[in-house]
């Protein structure tokens, strides 16, 4: 019975040994090499350069923040120049189509005006060309033809809107004539 308990207690204890590797190996992993066993003050000096580097670090990512907000707060202080420019000019420009779009609306009624104005005049001439011409018509020259008591004067001819224009047209080729010495 000795050998039995001996047994039994051998194999109890193999098998102690062997829960108590497992939970050592489970909670205490060692990760090979030498471990350094520092005192109380090589760990305190060690925890200071920690420190201290740590606060350069955070010192040199806060400096180059900074350096990055000024940046774009200039950009963006540019931007909003740029903006403001953009918005005046805009401004002129939405003006100026407007005023353009007043002068093309007056110079296309100037032109229903001119154009009628022509029409008027051709139907004039039409029925005196379309008329045979005999030749007790070259005989019958009106006296008034010429005269100053013509019901047409040469003034009321000037404020016609297409005299107006062909004599601003003849004064501007004149003027470039002038110019370039024709």
């Amino acid at each position: 019975m000795t050998k039995l308990t001996t047994m039994t207690s051998a194999s109890n204890t193999i098998k102690e040994v062997t829960n108590n590797d497992n939970l050592n190996s489970s909670t205490n992993r060692s990760h090979g090499g030498r471990h350094r066993i520092f005192t109380e003050e090589q760990r305190k000096v060690r925890n200071r350069q920690a420190q201290a580097a740590f606060r350069e670090r955070r010192s040199q990512y806060t400096q180059t923040l900074q350096e990055t907000i000024l940046g774009l707060e200039k950009i963006i202080t540019e931007l909003q120049e740029s903006n403001r420019n953009t918005s005046v000019r805009a401004e002129i420009a939405e003006q100026r189509c407007i005023d353009l779009e007043k002068q093309n609306d007056i110079l296309q009624q100037l032109i229903s005006t001119v154009t009628a104005e022509n029409q008027r005049l051709l139907q004039q001439q039409l029925p005196n060309k379309q008329q045979p011409q005999t030749p007790s018509s070259f005989i019958a020259v009106p006296e008034t033809f010429g005269s100053e008591s013509s019901s047409v004067t040469e003034e009321e001819i000037n404020e016609t809107p297409t005299m107006t224009i062909l004599s601003q047209q003849q004064q501007e080729e004149d003027a470039c004539k002038s110019l370039t010495g024709e």
